[in-house]
């Protein structure tokens, strides 16, 4: 019996797409901010958890959140066959565990193209919760805007979305 050939295949030549218009869409959630310093990330415990002392106003405990595992989504075939980039901006929770919990997409440029495969891989992200100053109990909500290039499908991850 003959040894199988294997050929060298290389993904299909993308086709150029037309643009897609989508409407701004204002996500103002309120005054409270939560702010990246390099790779870690820091915000207040809650509304409630902020004090203000006299002479000042000073945060009773903060929550220091640092990427773990992540990993960046597998990019469509269409957007490679279309030359399609983009981003979606999702929000989800991260359980003190470091688990993501509960995502939601927020927006996405252009709509219908790359949700479900930036959905599949921030299911897949971990983080390091630390706790500083007072304890808290629950989730931490992040929002996060994930940029997808259609130039990144070859380095797409099999089965794993």
């Amino acid at each position: 019996m003959e040894p199988l050939a294997i050929k060298d295949i290389s993904p299909p030549a993308p086709v150029p797409a037309t643009e897609f218009e989508m409407p701004a869409l204002d996500l103002a959630v309120g005054d409270i901010a939560v702010k990246a310093s390099g790779k870690r990330w820091s915000a207040p415990l809650a509304v409630d958890a902020i004090a203000t002392r006299p002479g000042g106003s000073d945060g009773r405990g903060y929550i220091e959140v640092i990427p773990f595992n992540t990993r960046q989504p597998n990019v469509p075939d269409v957007a490679w066959q279309n030359k399609i980039s983009g981003w979606v901006l999702v929000a989800f929770n991260v359980t003190s565990d470091g688990n993501t919990r509960n995502i939601r997409v927020l927006d996405a440029k252009p709509r219908g193209v790359f949700e479900e495969k930036v959905v599949a891989a921030v299911e897949d992200w971990t983080y390091r919760v630390t706790f500083s100053g007072e304890a808290a109990a629950g989730n931490i909500v992040l929002t996060q805007k994930i940029e997808v290039s259609w130039e990144s499908y070859p380095q797409n991850m099999p089965n794993v979305d």
